[in-house]
């Protein structure tokens, strides 16, 4: 079910994409009335929570629901988050300074207890917009998670949400692991315990294979490293110094300085 869920924050990215960009109108100051505003009058969208941690914007949109008796996403609810999504793409992008970073979470405080989260760069936005980057890559850039939260429950106010000021690295952290999870799933290979963070100046990855026995057509290792670069690179991120990858299952650890990853692991740069 959930899988769905992700297709639906998938469709969301590039539903925010596709806003033309406009001349600054909107400040930090009046952010969160602005949100507020924009939902309310043009959509008659209430209680929806607004609020600025440093250099990322959080929004909470509550809902009485998010799946419907058949299991699927309730499509009323779809387009209820998406004129959030459209509220929420007009300040941003005509904010002057922007924020780097926007988290929208739509939570299902009546029935089961849950929240979409979706994270994403607000200059990608941009990126895609003036056709730097091309769609499938701008989806896979924002960073989508859907999870079973009792703490939602009658949270009409957003307290279960604890905002904060996302950094640049632990973005890249966070896209560098989706990313490989989905090309692993393409290729039909199951790992668990896939993960990533960054620490000191150090990207660390890890995961096992659920298989180790059942023999595969890539290399997780290469293609883990090649990620890596290709996400470091696209984002002009300079300020580490080591990627240490760990296969917890075999034990075995990779370990390479910036420069050997960025010249022997290059796949481009978007």
């Amino acid at each position: 079910m959930y899988n769905k869920i992700i297709l639906l924050l998938i469709g969301l990215s590039l539903f925010l994409s596709s806003c033309e960009p406009i001349k600054p109108t909107y400040t930090k100051e009046n952010f969160v009335s602005s949100i507020q505003k924009i939902c309310k009058e043009e959509f008659a969208i209430d209680n929806v929570k607004a609020w600025l941690a440093g250099e990322t914007a959080w929004i909470y949109t509550p809902q009485d629901k998010l799946i419907d008796k058949d299991s699927k996403l309730d499509e009323e609810i779809i387009k209820k988050i998406n004129k959030v999504v459209v509220s929420v793409s007009r300040v941003l992008l005509s904010m002057k300074p922007r924020p780097q970073f926007y988290v929208i979470v739509a939570s299902d405080i009546k029935d089961a207890g849950a929240d979409l989260i979706y994270l994403g760069n607000v200059e990608d936005i941009l990126r895609f917009q003036f056709e730097h980057i091309s769609r499938s890559e701008f989806g896979k850039r924002n960073i989508y998670d859907a999870i079973f939260n009792p703490s939602a429950l009658s949270d009409l106010e957003g307290k279960h949400i604890n905002p904060y000021d996302i950094k640049l690295e632990d973005f890249l952290s966070l896209q560098i692991a989706q990313r490989i999870n989905l090309e692993l799933k393409e290729n039909n290979i199951e790992v668990k315990n896939l993960g990533c963070f960054f620490k000191e100046g150090v990207f660390n990855l890890q995961y096992e294979k659920t298989n180790p026995e059942k023999p595969i057509n890539l290399d997780i290792n290469k293609a883990i490293l090649e990620t890596v670069s290709l996400v470091v690179k696209s984002y002009r991120f300079k300020e580490y110094s080591l990627v240490k990858l760990t296969n917890l299952g075999s034990g075995e650890k990779v370990i390479l300085g910036k420069n050997i990853l960025e010249h022997n692991y290059s796949l481009g740069q978007f």
